[in-house]
């Protein structure tokens, strides 16, 4: 009886070596999906960010044609800071062209890079995140020269109220 008992134990403890081999496989083949889950879901944030950057950088630029038209002749057609889009600050009644200042989708800061005019005022911005937008073509004729661009830096949001033009794109 002792052998058959020092055998049943040895065919137990085979199976339990088998056990154990096919949950570790189980638990490599579970961490390669979750990997891969992680990310698809890592890529599809960075498409919706770059979706929140081009509508926000339509806002800024829309705004700032809003306010280079609200100007009288004579007066500067280009805020001073982008706190100017919230409130005219040489209107005598409150005017506003942008409802509030937007962050930054894809750097997540409140700080744009800004372009300026040659008299030093705003005529348009730009994220300051690294990296290469994942979205190279496609786009609306409102983003007309964001295509092929390297880096988010040239997805330029621009109105520029000397020639009446809004455009994006690198400069």
């Amino acid at each position: 009886m002792a052998r058959l008992t020092a055998a049943g134990s040895a065919v137990q403890r085979d199976q339990g070596g088998y056990t154990m081999v096919a949950l570790l496989g189980a638990l490599v083949l579970m961490g390669i999906w979750l990997t891969q889950v992680v990310q698809v879901h890592a890529t599809e944030v960075r498409r919706a960010d770059e979706r929140e950057l081009l509508r926000v950088g339509l806002a800024y630029r829309n705004a700032l044609r809003r306010y280079a038209e609200a100007q009288p002749a004579g007066a500067p057609r280009a805020p001073a800071r982008l706190s100017d889009l919230l409130q005219d600050p040489g209107a005598p009644m409150p005017r506003r062209f942008l409802r509030k200042l937007y962050a930054d989708p894809v750097a997540r800061s409140p700080n744009w890079g800004l372009i300026y005019n040659p008299q030093g005022r705003i005529i348009g911005v730009f994220s300051q995140a690294p990296g290469e937008p994942l979205k190279q073509d496609g786009f609306d004729n409102d983003f007309a020269g964001f295509s092929g661009q390297r880096s988010y830096q040239g997805w330029r949001f621009v109105y520029n109220p000397d020639t009446g033009l809004g455009r994006g794109g690198a400069r």
